[in-house]
Order: structure tokens, then C-alpha cells, then sequence
């Protein structure tokens, strides 16, 4: 209820300013985004994030919603966010200044159902994930469609959506791992219940974040490839890559050959500051 609350109350502060910021805005830039953080809270509302560009610039997002947060390309170059002055879910290309509403104009009662957005690994295709139906866009197209019964999306490539369904508490359902075929139709991902799971960048397996270790499965058949301890890795992040994962440490990141549970440290990523913070594009 309190976060209800507070989305009404910058929805509504909000709708007043947004005239006086277009001309502040950066219309494009080729530079693609390092990482993104939250901006402080005002007197009253939280609301606005920074974009840290590889040139060292900054490019502001004033009116985009800290809850919940924002989702940055790999390619650090597309950014999906709530929008508290438009009141819709828009997605942004930086390189040409393409904006996409990504939903329709949603009350507070609807923005408070939006459980987080997701990018395909090349940028192609996002979505945000809702209570009852998520909507996935191709940027390319500006198309959307709404995936009936799936509440939440955490993952994307051109072939599948990776998703959960019936998330209300008190559904009395097992909320098993789906997969979407683009016709819409989809199976149970097997021996999959409710895992955090990351598919890489060519669909073809799923990581799976467990307790002491990661696993890589089949993302069709669920079989088990690959597993390696964590090793003190305290997030994943995404795969970099169809061998390796990017791992935070307390002390920078990794990235992690499943296969061959061999490590390596990756540069040019900054410290992670926690919440209100989303990392943009790294090493290839």
C-alpha cells in the first residue's frame, strides 16, 4: 500500500514538468551506457535515474520510477523504464532518440504490478512483467504483444520467452518455468520450479543460481550440462557471453566458464553500489 501511495503522489508531481526538461535532454548519442544509478530522493517522491555513458557523460532520466528499477541493454545502448510523466512503460534507443511506449497508460493501481523489465541479449526484443499478462515489444517493429498468464518474464531470445506464471499469492499453484514459442504456444521447461534463471545469449541453456553453485541446463529439455561452486561470487549478473557469466565479487567482477569452471577478471565494469544500481554494457 505505501508503495501504491507513492506512486500516485509522483504521478501527480510529476505531470508538471515535463515541458520545462525537453529541451535539457541529450536527443542521442552513439556512446553507449556504462551503468545507471538512482537519483536522491526530493523533499517528498524518489524518482529519476542517472545513465553513466562510456564518454563520461551523463544522461538524465528525471522522471523514470526507482521502483522498480531499469533495465539496460547489453549493448548499452536501449534503456526500459516506467515513465511517472507519461505514465506508460517506455523503452529508449540513446543513438537515434527512439522512444517506444511499451504499455498503455497505466493507473497507479497497474504501475504497482509491474515487476521488472528485460532485454533479449542483442537488444531486439523487451518486456516488463505484470499481474495478470506481461508484453514483450520488438524494438525493431515497435510491435507488442501481451503473453496471457505470464507474470513474470526473465528471459528472451528471438525463438523463446522464459517465464512464470499465476504469481498471486494464495493461487494454490506451483509455479513451474514456461517457455513461449513466438506462435504463442509453450511447455514446462522439466524439473524447473521458480528459479532464478538467466538464459545465454544464444537460448540454448539456462544458468540457474543455486545456494553454493551455479548450473547450466538445457533451456528446451532442462537436462543438467554444467555446474561450478560460486566461490565467492555474490551476484550474477548475465552471461557475457554463450561460454562465460559475469560475476560480482566484493571486490570487482569476474567472468565464469561454466564448462570448464575457470575464472577470469573483467575490466571496465564498475563497483556495484547495490540497489539503485543496474550495470550497462561491459567487455564483449
Amino acid at each position: 500500500m505505501r508503495y501504491r501511495i507513492r506512486v500516485a503522489a509522483v504521478l501527480l508531481a510529476t505531470a508538471g514538468g515535463v515541458l520545462l526538461l525537453l529541451f535539457l535532454w541529450p536527443r542521442s548519442t552513439g556512446q553507449p551506457i556504462v551503468y545507471g544509478d538512482a537519483s536522491h530522493c526530493g523533499d517528498a517522491t524518489c524518482h529519476g535515474w542517472s545513465l553513466h555513458l562510456a564518454s563520461g557523460e551523463v544522461y538524465p532520466l528525471p522522471y523514470a520510477a526507482q521502483e522498480p528499477g531499469i533495465a539496460i541493454s547489453d549493448d548499452g545502448h536501449r534503456v526500459v523504464y516506467l515513465d511517472l510523466a507519461d505514465r506508460r512503460v517506455m523503452a529508449r534507443d540513446l543513438r537515434d532518440g527512439t522512444v517506444r511506449p511499451l504499455s498503455p497508460e497505466l493507473t497507479a493501481d497497474q504501475a504497482v504490478n509491474i515487476g521488472g523489465f528485460v532485454f533479449s541479449h542483442d537488444g531486439g526484443l523487451v518486456a516488463y512483467s505484470a499481474q495478470p499478462d506481461s508484453r514483450i515489444m520488438d524494438f525493431g517493429t515497435g510491435k507488442v504483444r501481451t503473453i496471457a498468464g505470464i507474470c513474470q518474464v526473465f528471459g528472451l531470445s528471438k525463438d523463446l520467452i522464459w517465464g512464470v506464471p499465476r504469481c498471486r499469492p494464495g493461487s494454490g499453484e506451483n509455479r513451474r518455468v514456461v517457455a513461449i514459442r513466438a506462435d504463442g504456444s509453450g511447455f514446462l521447461v522439466p524439473g524447473l520450479d521458480d528459479e532464478e534463471a538467466f538464459p545465454s545469449p544464444d537460448g540454448r541453456r539456462l544458468l540457474l543460481v543455486d545456494i553454493g553453485y551455479y548450473e547450466a541446463v538445457d533451456a528446451v529439455t532442462g537436462k543438467r550440462l554444467a555446474r561450478v561452486k560460486r566461490s565467492g561470487c555474490e551476484r550474477v549478473e548475465r552471461w557475457l557471453n554463450d561460454r562465460e557469466v559475469l560475476c560480482e565479487r566484493s571486490n570487482g567482477y569476474q567472468a565464469i566458464d561454466i564448462a570448464r569452471a575457470t575464472s577470469r577478471t573483467v575490466t571496465g565494469a564498475p563497483a556495484s553500489w547495490g540497489t539503485g544500481f543496474v550495470l550497462g554494457r561491459v567487455e564483449w
